[in-house]
């Protein structure tokens, strides 16, 4: 039997294989083995979001122009990659989709402040005006689905805020990893953990995220319905959580926060 690979985990820039035997296998629509997926533990979460922190200055310091370009590198790398991502079990379509969608997202970075900002009439010496900012650092609960799972961390990326994404295993994100890491992504900007999402959620939030991306996950935050923690996500902390639906300018305005500045004019 021909050896099949160990897809591993992206934190910090660097790829990463848990330890403690902690892996699944990972099998194509038909069924077929394809690999074994790196499955996280709650420190791997941890260290994840620490990475995503110690990143957050640099990304979301970034130029929109430059932020741009970087997602446009990642964009190409993932239409490039569709073949290789469809031989670990990613469907062809899904793979070609999630492509135009990051490059779809690339070019909103140099037009969410026009958007999402405004000059506010004063009468008197003084300039105001409002700006989005990043939100910070945004957990990610994936589906097991590649254009799903760029939907959601692409916008992340998008507003300047950094992401750890928690996906359950499957084909559809099997080597995406690699991808990332092959990338001009800083390191840390994007974190891309694979596991049991019912064990792994309440980690994000004990680790300190400052929004939330729910996916398909069962969600609720007085903890009815999905259990994040008691003290995993409240609104004094500003949390925020994106509605369901098609992308678009509602995910991009989840992830930022508008801040207002005054100025006296002449000064």
């Amino acid at each position: 039997m021909p050896a099949v690979p160990t897809f591993p985990m992206l934190v910090g820039g660097r790829l990463r294989r848990a330890g403690a035997g902690r892996g699944l296998p990972v099998h194509d629509a038909g069924g077929t083995l394809v690999g074994h997926a790196t499955t996280a533990s709650p420190a791997d979460v941890a260290d994840a979001v620490a990475a995503a922190r110690a990143a957050l200055p640099g990304w979301s310091g970034a130029s929109a122009h430059e932020r741009g370009r970087v997602l446009h590198d990642v964009a190409e790398l993932l239409d490039q990659s569709v073949d290789r991502l469809a031989a670990a079990g990613a469907d062809p379509a899904d793979a070609r989709a999630a492509a135009d969608r990051w490059l779809w997202y690339a070019g909103w970075t140099d037009k969410i402040d026009g958007l999402l900002g405004s000059a506010h009439p004063v009468a008197g010496p003084y300039a105001s005006w409002s700006a989005p900012r990043p939100v910070g650092v945004v957990g990610v609960l994936a589906p097991a689905s590649l254009l799903g799972l760029v939907d959601a961390l692409a916008a992340v990326l998008a507003a300047g805020a950094t992401a750890v994404v928690v996906a359950p295993p499957g084909a559809a994100l099997a080597g995406l990893a690699e991808l990332l890491a092959a990338g001009e992504l800083p390191a840390g900007a994007a974190n891309l953990l694979v596991g049991d999402v019912a064990e792994l959620a309440p980690a994000l939030g004990g680790a300190g995220v400052d929004g939330l991306d729910p996916g398909e996950t069962p969600f609720d935050l007085g903890g009815t319905s999905f259990d994040l923690g008691e003290t995993s996500f409240d609104a004094a902390r500003g949390v925020r959580v994106p509605g369901p639906g098609d992308p678009g300018l509602a995910r991009l305005r989840a992830w930022t926060a508008v801040t207002t500045v005054w100025h006296p004019v002449g000064r």
